[in-house]
């Protein structure tokens, strides 16, 4: 299991455990006395240049919708939850 993993855990039997405390089925929370491991952060590996040159023309072949958001993606460095939270009113095109 990973670090993050054991965190949510941790997170759920205390809050559990925490609610059987204050309802007196027990003396403490047991859970409070255990630090559960720090989670590492991901590196991120942004794909390379040949890739990116490969995904492009197979996605716009594929589907011109998500050839645009590759694109967009690709060419602005916006996350995928940014891309995918885009309205059309929000794009200005002059700019």
């Amino acid at each position: 299991m990973t670090a993050s993993g054991v965190q949510y855990g941790h997170r759920i039997l205390s809050a559990a455990l925490e609610a059987a405390a204050q309802l007196e089925i027990l003396y403490r929370n047991p859970a409070r006395v255990v630090t559960p491991p720090r989670a590492e952060k991901a590196k991120v590996q942004p794909p390379s240049v040949n890739a990116v040159n490969a995904i492009l023309p197979a996605s716009r072949k594929h589907c011109d919708q998500l050839f645009s958001e590759l694109w967009l993606m690709t060419y602005s460095g916006i996350r995928r939850g940014e891309c995918l939270g885009l309205r059309w009113q929000q794009v200005d095109f002059d700019r």
